[in-house]
């Protein structure tokens, strides 16, 4: 009898058992998660930056095709209609991309980072986020550097697409056959420009910021 009393007196003080280890035990399947998650957010962000990547060459090749086939053959000037129409459309997919890696940026930032540090009793956390945030901050910076480059890929090349035609063909005022497609492509342009100028503006109507 006493040698089991001795063995459940020694099974207590195992230094396993307790609150403090229960507790111990929540905090490191805390951090799991959290750390999981944030490297689930940061691939996300790899991978949408990979699509953009993707989106610009392709802009680009459609620019490249078009003005070769009609330099090349002299073809029919209503084939620049293309890119007014396609290009802006790449644009608005560029855009939702830089969209969705800013509000993934500011749910790292706002809300894994901060919960981390909290969970493992440290007052901060080494965050890239708020780096980026202070260089989105600078409006010259993201207007040279993000929107005059975007902005002549998805919106000037295809105005200077649009107006081409009618340079080049000189059709009646309103040839159905060229009005068409160039208020199809002045809108879509018209679309996009107002997403560049939330982007570029940090709009809070895109951004979804309290601010």
């Amino acid at each position: 009898m006493a040698s089991s009393e001795l063995a459940g007196t020694t099974d207590k003080s195992q230094p396993g058992a307790g609150p403090t280890a229960a507790a111990s035990n929540s905090t490191a399947v805390r951090v799991e998660v959290l750390l999981a998650e944030f490297n689930s957010l940061k691939t996300e962000i790899q991978s949408r930056s990979d699509r953009q990547n993707s989106v610009i060459a392709l802009n680009l090749t459609v620019i490249g095709a078009i003005a070769g086939l009609f330099y090349s053959r002299a073809s029919d000037p209503k084939v620049f209609f293309v890119i007014p129409v396609l290009c802006p459309m790449l644009g608005m997919i560029y855009i939702d991309h830089v969209i969705n890696i800013g509000h993934i940026g500011r749910f790292i930032q706002n809300v894994i980072k901060p919960q981390l540090a909290h969970t493992v009793s440290l007052k901060d956390l080494p965050d890239y986020e708020v780096y980026v945030r202070t260089l989105e901050s600078r409006r010259v910076l993201r207007i040279f550097v993000l929107g005059i480059p975007i902005l002549l890929m998805f919106a000037g090349v295809p105005l200077a697409a649009l107006v081409l035609p009618f340079l080049v063909a000189k059709p009646p005022a309103r040839d159905i056959i060229f009005a068409g497609p160039a208020v199809l492509g002045a809108t879509l342009i018209a679309i996009f420009l107002f997403f560049w100028f939330s982007i570029v503006m940090q709009s809070s109507r895109v951004w979804n910021d309290p601010s």
